[in-house]
């Protein structure tokens, strides 16, 4: 039994949970490597060389000029007084008062989990020859675009200063985390953003790849059931608003199921099936412009559907 005690503002007594959880690690990846699921042949989803690799490049590019600019903001305090608790919706306020380092770090180990999910789904396949090493490479490809976009997105929303972080308002947090320039912007929960976008992106191409597989449904019920955990995590520890968090999940959903949808069209412009084969022309046009502009950079993607 897996036991998770609380108490008043000061979040889950931890060592229980991850005690029983490294107990039973090694059970489980025992299970796990021996587990083969049915396989779909070849991948029911294709990459395009002369727009992939830019619209990836371009992801990564974005995503690091906004980790700069929000490193920069991030790098000057802020004076937790000057913040008015009345400017938080109602829908958000009742949250102001939760603080928990240890359910913070919680949903850190969590983040890193549920990021290297796809990776080891992806490993599992090739260790069981159920692909090969350029379908490994088109799902490497896949999720790095999911990931430079998610991060990219969720990084430069926060640049709008929407509202601060809970922990601002709440007096039993330190004043150097009330302080800290990180605090002044919570909208939108990367966290969530990134883990909804692992989950979605886990269970749709794992269907795709496992369409016959019993494991569909479960893997799909894990990797939502761990992006939704992140996201209470994130409001318990007091570094999110519930706002932040929806924002977040709808946001990486989004990105996370996108990505692998728009690549069920082949380069030919026909549509690939569940089963790989291929059915009529939908895809007219594809174009991808990356143009510099007075603040930065502009990227657009467009494609046309018959």
């Amino acid at each position: 039994m897996l036991k998770l005690g609380f108490r008043p503002w000061g979040g889950p007594i931890l060592p229980d949970l991850f005690t029983e959880c490294f107990r039973r690690k090694k059970v489980f990846l025992i299970l796990l490597l021996m587990a083969r699921f049915p396989h779909a042949g070849e991948l029911p989803y294709r990459l395009e060389p002369k727009w992939d690799y830019p619209f990836l490049g371009a992801g990564l590019l974005a995503a690091g000029l906004v980790i700069a600019d929000e490193r920069s903001l991030s790098g000057h305090s802020i004076d937790p007084s000057a913040f008015n608790r009345g400017d938080i919706p109602g829908y958000d306020r009742w949250v102001i008062g939760y603080y928990s380092p240890r359910l913070s770090l919680a949903s850190d180990v969590l983040i890193v989990a549920e990021g290297l999910t796809p990776l080891a789904l992806t490993g599992l396949d090739y260790h069981n020859q159920d692909e090969k090493a350029m379908e490994v490479w088109r799902d490497l490809v896949l999720y790095g675009e999911v990931v430079a976009y998610a991060s990219a997105f969720s990084i430069y929303a926060k640049t709008f200063l929407i509202h601060p972080r809970p922990l601002v308002f709440t007096e039993n947090a330190p004043m150097s985390e009330r302080t800290n320039g990180d605090s002044r912007s919570s909208f939108v929960s990367e966290h969530t953003t990134g883990a909804f976008a692992a989950a979605v992106f886990t269970g749709y191409t794992f269907g795709l790849r496992h369409p016959e597989s019993t494991w569909v449904p479960w893997v799909w019920t894990g990797a939502l059931g761990a992006a939704a955990t992140e996201g209470v995590l994130r409001v318990a520890s007091g570094k999110h608003f519930p706002s932040d968090v929806l924002a977040g999940a709808a946001l990486g959903a989004f990105i996370g199921y996108a990505v692998p949808r728009m690549h069920r069209f082949s380069s030919l412009g026909t549509k690939v099936g569940r089963d790989g084969t291929m059915s009529s022309d939908l895809l007219s046009r594809m174009e991808f412009l990356l143009e510099p502009i007075p603040s930065g950079v502009s990227s657009v993607f467009e494609f046309r559907i018959n």
